[in-house]
């Protein structure tokens, strides 16, 4: 009977993994790479965030052509359409970063359902276990804001993935910041 209750239910959960998800558009956005880093009595872990032009446009579209309220003129942009003309652009992003940028997705977008963020954890935060859990779980919520029809084009979104330290920084620090700031030329600049 175990036996095949462990079969089961090893054979349900590979089918649930090999499933499509909508994030599965966006995987030229990856986290990897997380490094721990000490600053005195201060230690957190750091996350390489990559964003690399897409093969081809996603299949995410934001207008509904059902929908004639939000249907303007059939205009059809995809996620894709936005990442593909993107210059590849790789940050290094901590845990707090990513936090702010789900507080601010929910100013810019008041409304909009954000992707949730993985949980903060006080205890065994730096065990390779859970770091590694954090990353995949981080990637996910990227992804899941890359395919977002109404999140994939917010300015912070923007800012996160391609703004270098300085100006990331500064935009973080002011509470009231317009974040319409040009991260273009300072991805250009790297």
């Amino acid at each position: 009977y175990y036996y095949y209750y462990y079969y089961y239910y090893y054979s349900i959960n590979q089918y649930i993994e090999t499933m499509n998800r909508p994030e599965d558009a966006a995987q030229f956005i990856t986290v990897s790479d997380p490094v721990q880093h000490s600053e005195g009595m201060n230690k957190y872990t750091s996350y390489r965030v990559d964003v690399r032009p897409p093969p081809s446009p996603a299949t995410t579209t934001t207008a509904n052509p059902s929908n004639p309220i939000n249907n303007n003129n059939n205009q059809n942009q995809t996620t894709g359409d936005v990442f593909q003309n993107t210059i590849p652009s790789t940050v290094l992003r901590r845990y707090s970063d990513f936090l702010w940028l789900y507080t601010r997705l929910h100013k810019e977008r008041a409304g909009a359902i954000i992707p949730p963020l993985p949980e903060k954890q006080a205890v065994s935060r730096f065990s390779t276990s859970f770091v590694e859990e954090r990353r995949r779980h981080l990637e996910t919520f990227l992804q899941r804001i890359a395919v977002h029809p109404e999140l994939y084009d917010a300015a912070c979104f923007e800012m996160f993935l391609k703004a270098d330290d300085v100006v990331f920084q500064n935009a973080k620090n002011d509470a009231n910041s317009n974040v319409n700031v040009n991260v273009n030329a300072n991805a250009n600049a790297n």
